[in-house]
């Protein structure tokens, strides 16, 4: 997927290192790799240079981004931990 979008914008990433943050970052997990892509797409790129947006720094934006909203998965995990006691001891120890 990176490959292609880089194929259609050239924007200069390095379309494996970026991979390899997205995968260390969410472990796959389809709807974090889509957000942080689509963040660093339409927000994180109106406030940088594209050739800085599929950097470190513009994946760290993006995180950032995706930290601060309000989205449903993390609605989801809050009202889980806030549901169970056990869990919500067990991610504080860790």
């Amino acid at each position: 997927m990176l490959d292609e979008y880089e194929e259609e914008h050239h924007t200069g990433m390095d379309t494996e290192y970026i991979a390899k943050l997205l995968r260390d970052y969410t472990n796959g997990y389809p709807f974090l790799v889509s957000r942080l892509c689509y963040l660093m797409e339409e927000q994180v790129s109106k406030n940088m240079e594209l050739n800085k947006v599929w950097t470190l720094s513009g994946f760290d934006e993006a995180v950032k981004l995706l930290l601060a909203e309000d989205n449903m998965l993390f609605q989801s995990l809050t009202k889980n931990i806030n549901n169970y006691p056990e869990l919500k001891t067990a991610i504080r120890s860790i």
